[in-house]
C-alpha cells in the first residue's frame, strides 16, 4: 500500500464507527501520534524506519 492509501484507510476505520470526515482525520492524527509515542526508539537506531514511516503517514493526513 502507498502512504496515501494507508492514511485514507486509517481515516476510514474511524468513519466506519460513525465519526464524520473532519473528525476522522483528527482521530487518525491522534492515533498516529500515539503510535509514534509508543515506538521504542534508541538514539543509536538512526534512521528509525518505523518512525520515518509513521511520520510520512502523519504528513499525508495533514495534507488531506
Amino acid at each position: 500500500m502507498k502512504i496515501k492509501e494507508i492514511a485514507i484507510d486509517l481515516m476510514g476505520k474511524f468513519y466506519e464507527k460513525g465519526i464524520n470526515g473532519y473528525d476522522c482525520r483528527q482521530c487518525a492524527l491522534i492515533a498516529v501520534e500515539e503510535i509514534l509515542g509508543a515506538i521504542d526508539w534508541h538514539e543509536f537506531e538512526v534512521p528509525n524506519e518505523q518512525i520515518d514511516f509513521w511520520n510520512k503517514i502523519k504528513q499525508e493526513l495533514e495534507n488531506l
